[in-house]
């Protein structure tokens, strides 16, 4: 997990590096927003695909026990994203 937050807040070290406490909890809830987007997204595909396969209930929970919905590699977390137009 801590591999992940690093991961997903990479600037300046891993140091905020801001004016006031306020910019720092704003920074901090957008780190904690896109991990919990991530983990959202890796469990929505996780469930897509057991889904697809039709494994054997003991074959199926051993399936899932094997698997982390805290994966980041296949993300591109250097990306720039332009929310404004949402909404």
């Amino acid at each position: 997990m801590h591999q992940f937050t690093r991961a997903v807040f990479n600037s300046q070290n891993g140091q905020f590096r801001f004016v006031g406490k306020e910019e720092q909890q704003v920074a901090d809830a957008c780190k904690r927003l896109v991990q919990d987007v991530i983990v959202c997204w890796n469990c929505y595909y996780l469930n897509q695909q057991l889904c697809k396969l039709h494994l054997p209930s003991g074959w199926l929970a051993d399936a899932i026990a094997r698997m982390s919905p805290v994966s980041w590699q296949h993300i591109d977390l250097q990306g720039e994203f332009d929310i404004s137009g949402l909404g």
